[in-house]
């Protein structure tokens, strides 16, 4: 699960910093466009359709998984054997 809590926390640096940066405005002022400041509104809304597009069902996989693997009653699970220890 590092990978999903990694891109949350990019998402949020990005997203702040470019909310910091932009003070509230948009990409296009009077003086011009700043390219830099666009290329990080590009990449809030890049990383922000991976958060909501992505990262739910790849948890929801990873969780479905998870609870499939250690189930019991798992078909694809090896066979338990008891430990035996020499001379018992």
């Amino acid at each position: 699960m590092k990978l999903p809590t990694i891109l949350l926390v990019v998402y949020a640096v990005v997203y702040w910093t470019f909310a910091w940066l932009s003070q509230g405005g948009g990409l296009l002022s009077p003086s011009g466009v700043n390219p830099g400041l666009a290329a990080l509104g590009l990449l809030v809304l890049l990383l922000r359709l991976v958060v909501l597009f992505v990262l739910p069902p790849l948890v929801t996989y990873r969780l479905i998984r998870r609870a499939l693997s250690s189930s019991p009653a798992s078909p694809s699970a090896p066979p338990s054997h008891p430990s035996r220890t020499p001379g018992t």
